[in-house]
């Protein structure tokens, strides 16, 4: 997947790219493919504690390596480092992430 400068794409597209490449870093493009189709994740892109009750069902205690995984792409996306903390908060980490992206593309 292509890196790309300060200013990434839309939070939407930013988002999505960031899951699937998340997802496909644990799981395989395949695994990232049907997880996100059967489950239909697009659904919750904008909601991060109904995607992580999603993810929860199915892995329950291993979500927060997938999880992890996504936010660490979404930093990546926007050429930032991800600190990883001992009590890690998906839908706190996707927050923190989104605003950082709005805020660099205000500054572009």
């Amino acid at each position: 997947m292509q890196k790309v400068g300060p200013l990434v794409g839309s939070l939407t597209w930013a988002c999505q790219t960031a899951v699937k490449q998340g997802l496909s870093n644990i799981l395989g493009v395949n695994g990232a493919v049907a997880l996100i189709i059967n489950f239909n994740l697009d659904a919750y892109e904008d909601d991060p504690v109904a995607f992580h009750k999603v993810l929860f069902s199915v892995f329950k205690d291993k979500t927060v390596i997938l999880e992890k995984s996504i936010v660490k792409e979404f930093y990546e996306l926007m050429n930032e480092r991800f600190q990883s903390t001992f009590a890690f908060d998906f839908a706190a980490q996707m927050k923190l992430a989104k605003e950082q992206l709005m805020k660099k593309n205000r500054r572009s």
